[in-house]
């Protein structure tokens, strides 16, 4: 649910409500007793870090690069 809040406690109170809206909660924010605007948390294909992490210390079979050679030849090659 939405929490309603002015004009004046959005200004006031920034820090505060940003902390808020990233743990998913949303706001009316209203200006001479009528809603102005509305203020929702994103719902994107954005990961969380434990997944972010999680998919760099296993990477899916498909985003390994196979080559022919093997990586610490490469390096060395391009050191050289």
């Amino acid at each position: 649910m939405d929490q309603i809040i002015s004009i004046k406690e959005l200004r006031t109170n920034l820090p505060e409500i940003r902390q808020k809206i990233q743990k998913g909660i949303g706001f009316i924010v209203i200006y001479r007793s009528k809603p102005l605007f509305q203020i929702k948390p994103l719902r994107s294909n954005i990961l969380p870090k434990s997944s972010i992490l999680e998919l760099f210390a296993n990477p899916p079979r498909k985003m390994l690069w196979r080559g022919k050679k093997p990586a610490a030849q490469i390096i060395r090659e391009e050191r050289e």
